[in-house]
């Protein structure tokens, strides 16, 4: 978590990250971030709860990525500091923008600590890292998602009686989208996944070589693979991949990167030298554009990032 915080950062500084304009389903959002908070919730002892002041466009152009980014983070936040009492959001029209509330009844924030939340690594005060631990960054990667979305993020408190985080960015309503009046339509304008699960393809007489050392992620992806009627080998490091192609013929070839006694990268690298040309897909956590752009000039056909 720290490390990635702080590659967060990085990009965001160094300009690097990308903003994408979307048509975007406001109450999908919305009903992701509850999801998870609210069970958070629960658990915790803490109510929850999400308020709409409607009228509401059901889609807007905004980069639905970023957006929960900083939602997740806010929540997360007064989830942390929040003993007892609830979490809520709220969702309405500021002018021309969307404002979305994250309050919360936890300990509060003095004015001092206030003009420090939004620097990076800053926390309000030194006992706030020994007793929640957390980087500072949280709050600064989300002004800064806040910022690349058109808009900034606020704060109103009083220590001990709670906090509300105020996000505003600038609204661009989808062309023709429809307009929510209450919580009845909200659902009737949403789309729903299909309730009809779509066919498998069949790949019968089709063989896949997997090569990943931890058995859970083997067995994961086998499961996967026989649903499709695949014929699947199994093998745990880079030189098992090279001594089973020699005496197998395979279709594809799944390779996870980091493995004991000989890894992806040297695996491929052997594998494109003795002529090989099977597509190998590379089956990483590493998923950062120059990793793979890295893997695809090792020889890797393709990448898939884990968890699958």
């Amino acid at each position: 978590g720290v490390v990635k915080n702080i590659l967060g950062i990085s990009k965001i500084e160094g300009r690097e990250l990308e903003f994408e304009s979307v048509p975007t389903w406001v109450f999908s959002v919305l009903a992701q971030i509850e999801s998870v908070v609210s069970k958070r919730a629960r658990d915790k002892g803490l109510a929850f709860h999400l308020e709409y002041d409607f009228p509401l466009p059901a889609q807007i152009n905004s980069d639905p990525t970023r957006l929960k980014q900083i939602l997740f983070n806010l929540t997360n936040n007064a989830l942390k500091f929040t003993e007892q009492g609830y979490i809520g959001l709220s969702v309405s029209l500021l002018d021309k923008q969307l404002q979305i509330k994250v309050k919360d009844s936890g300990e509060g924030i003095s004015e001092q600590q206030q003009a420090l939340l939004f620097q990076p690594f800053a926390q309000a005060d030194s006992s706030i890292n020994r007793r929640f631990g957390g980087t500072g960054l949280g709050l600064s990667i989300s002004q800064k998602l806040a910022q690349g979305l058109g808009g900034n993020i606020s704060v109103q408190s009083t220590p001990r009686k709670g906090a509300t985080f105020t996000l505003v960015f600038d609204l661009s309503v989808v062309k023709d989208t429809a307009w929510i009046n209450n919580v009845n339509e909200i659902w009737q304008t949403t789309p729903s996944h299909s309730a009809t699960p779509t066919a498998l393809p069949n790949f019968a007489e089709h063989k896949v070589l997997l090569a990943d050392d931890h058995p859970t992620n083997r067995e994961l992806l086998a499961i996967l693979l026989k649903r499709m009627s695949i014929t699947v080998t199994e093998v745990e490091n880079g030189k098992q991949v090279l001594e089973t192609i020699f005496y197998q013929k395979f279709d594809l070839i799944l390779m996870d990167i980091h493995m004991p006694q000989m890894d992806g990268s040297e695996a491929i690298k052997q594998l494109r030298a003795a002529g090989n040309t099977t597509p190998v897909i590379a089956l990483t956590a590493n998923s950062m554009k120059h990793e793979i752009e890295h893997y695809m000039r090792l020889g890797f056909s393709d990448h898939l990032a884990k968890p699958l």
